[in-house]
């Protein structure tokens, strides 16, 4: 299974590295655009799908234990690294355009972040 939350043709190229048989997860639209990019061979013959996935709908199908349970096991992978964000570049507020710029370009190679006074955001 492969997750994109940029969709856009990411989704395509998610699912065209993809195995017969997998499904990407489509969870975010951070790139506005709808997905693109599907090879319609691998729909068919590679048998690979795409689907979204709401998250407020898996919380109110799952009930409170399960999203519980779940929420621990997020925050283990959390405090033991298995679960973390790759860090590209820190940056000012003030400089915080030319990273989005920057950032557009290499989408993939990690976040840029806001350190002015000690805080510590995503941009």
């Amino acid at each position: 299974m492969g997750f994109d939350a940029v969709c856009g043709e990411m989704t395509g190229k998610i699912l065209g590295a993809m195995t017969p048989g997998a499904t990407v997860l489509v969870y975010g639209v951070l790139s506005f655009d709808p997905a693109s990019g599907l090879d319609g061979r691998d729909l068919i013959f590679g048998r690979k799908r795409v689907e979204g996935f709401l998250l407020m709908d898996w919380i109110r199908q799952a009930g409170f234990l399960r999203v519980f349970q779940a929420t621990g096991q997020i925050q283990k992978h959390i405090v033991d690294g298995s679960f973390a964000t790759q860090v590209r570049k820190k940056l000012k507020l003030e400089d915080a355009s030319a990273g989005i710029l920057e950032y557009q370009k290499e989408m993939t190679a990690g976040k840029n972040t806001d350190h002015s006074k000690g805080s510590v955001k995503a941009i």
